[in-house]
């Protein structure tokens, strides 16, 4: 019965519903003929240059079809193809995130089985900076350096010293260092790379103490001694 029904429809040219009906014929007889009869007629099910994946860095998908037939695609779950779909023209850029891209190819009104394929784009996140003082007590002034030990390239680095939490908006560290004032200090810095990725956050308890200095000014008089002015 499923025979006859494909040879009658092919007669009268209903092809896309010959290519779906083969789809049932198979599910219901397990006939292997009905599904090579439909991969026959079907165009090839599209192909990509990058395989589905985890990725570090943005990456550019490119769609291929074997007969050269036109190529619609989606980015997500929904939708229906090729009716919600682009047409492939140009390679898909795929930046942070999970993405799902799904595509057919269009020869008139037959459409190839779906492709799928799931990526995931993980920016790189840089290493946290490290503080040239250990925390603790100083009994003089100190200058605060701060290095980045990591591989990344384009590294900013942003600190604070009032105890609150660095940002983009923070100052941008320099080579010449941080000189700290006395007292209490805490010296927060995050790095950010070229993609804006932000680094764990170093933090550093410090305590400077300045030693006390009196100065005295020249018209000063303590035991009938003036300054600048009693000789020997």
């Amino acid at each position: 019965a499923y025979t006859n029904i494909v040879r009658l429809m092919n007669s009268q040219e209903r092809y896309t519903e010959v290519a779906a009906f083969l789809k049932v014929a198979y599910a219901n007889t397990g006939d292997v003929s009905f599904e090579t009869q439909r991969q026959e007629m079907l165009p090839t099910q599209p192909t990509v240059s990058l395989s589905g994946g985890k990725y570090e860095m943005p990456r550019d998908v490119t769609l291929y079809s074997a007969e050269d037939y036109d190529i619609y695609y989606i980015i997500g779950e929904n939708g229906s193809l090729p009716e919600d779909g682009t047409r492939f023209t140009e390679p898909i850029h795929l930046e942070e995130g999970g993405w799902t891209l799904r595509a057919v190819c269009v020869s008139s009104e037959l459409v190839s089985d779906e492709f799928s394929a799931k990526y995931v784009i993980t920016l790189p996140t840089p290493d946290a900076p490290k503080g040239s003082l250990a925390p603790g007590t100083y009994q003089q002034k100190q200058r605060f350096r701060i290095f980045y030990k990591g591989t990344d390239k384009n590294i900013t680095i942003y600190y604070t010293i009032d105890s609150t939490a660095p940002t983009i908006n923070s100052p941008i560290y320099s080579e010449d260092g941080i000189l700290l004032p006395g007292g209490k200090v805490t010296v927060r810095a995050v790095a950010v790379n070229e993609y804006g990725k932000v680094s764990n956050e170093m933090s550093v308890e410090l305590q400077i103490n300045i030693p006390y200095k009196k100065y005295y000014r020249s018209n000063d008089v303590f035991n009938e001694f003036t300054l600048m002015s009693t000789t020997r």
